[in-house]
């Protein structure tokens, strides 16, 4: 398999467990999502110690939307300014329960500001950027599966996107409760909970379906329509 080239190449063994490319897939109609725009990942460690800064200008990452609560941020946070990287943070919260028990929706019911804001952001924000919470799963897997539906890419396809977080969820745990925040979070949890699994997401895409679509719901939720229309030209080949 060959490297990877654009901003993957640098940033994949720099301590970027989670990290992929949202494009690459396509959609219903055949066309082609471009690569080398939008990454997701789980908590940015290839941004930190003497070889981050180099990591980063390599890449050529100009944004971050960070999806974390400013607890997690003052747990651990690369410095963004001093590598050149615009940081923006968009908290979100699922609102009531958990958000790891199949309860993706909770996060379009409970906080739909927050969540059109993250979307808003990372469609008109110029690329290469990124966007992570702590395991890139969970929050950075709702804003994943809203991008790539306003994109009409098949559901089978944002699934198949969704579930490769279980092919490294070991390590991400493993990091995780290394912090003493995070042992508090997790404590009431296990490693098959946080699996992410198809009925997982496909309560996610059940609730978009019912509620017209994702494009409907992001355009009555407060997403501008000039900026998804901008989004797909840029964004599909």
């Amino acid at each position: 398999m060959s490297a990877p080239t654009g901003p993957l190449g640098p940033l994949r063994g720099a301590g970027a467990v989670n990290l992929r490319d949202l494009g690459g897939v396509r959609t219903s109609d055949g066309r082609r999502v471009r690569t080398g725009r939008l990454l997701r990942c789980d908590y940015p460690a290839f941004a930190e110690g003497a070889a981050g800064a180099d990591v980063v200008a390599r890449s050529g990452l100009r944004t971050v939307v960070d999806l974390r609560l400013e607890e997690e941020i003052g747990v651990e946070c690369p410095p963004w300014t001093a590598l050149g990287v615009d940081h923006r943070q968009v908290s979100l919260v699922s609102g009531r329960g958990d958000s790891w028990h199949a309860g993706y929706a909770r996060y379009l019911v409970h906080r739909p500001r927050q969540v059109v804001e993250a979307v808003r952001l990372l469609m008109e924000l110029p690329g290469p950027a990124l966007f992570h919470c702590a395991a890139g799963k969970d929050r950075t897997g709702v804003v994943a599966a809203l991008l790539l539906k306003a994109l009409d890419v098949p559901d089978e396809q944002v699934t198949a996107d969704y579930v490769r977080t279980a092919e490294v969820l070991p390590t991400i745990m493993a990091r995780l409760l290394e912090h003493d925040y995070y042992q508090r979070i997790l404590a009431r949890t296990t490693l098959a909970d946080q699996t992410p699994t198809e009925q997982n997401i496909g309560e996610l895409l059940a609730h978009l379906a019912a509620a017209g679509g994702a494009e409907r719901w992001l355009l009555e939720h407060g997403l501008p329509a000039e900026t998804l229309a901008a989004f797909r030209r840029a964004m599909l080949e």
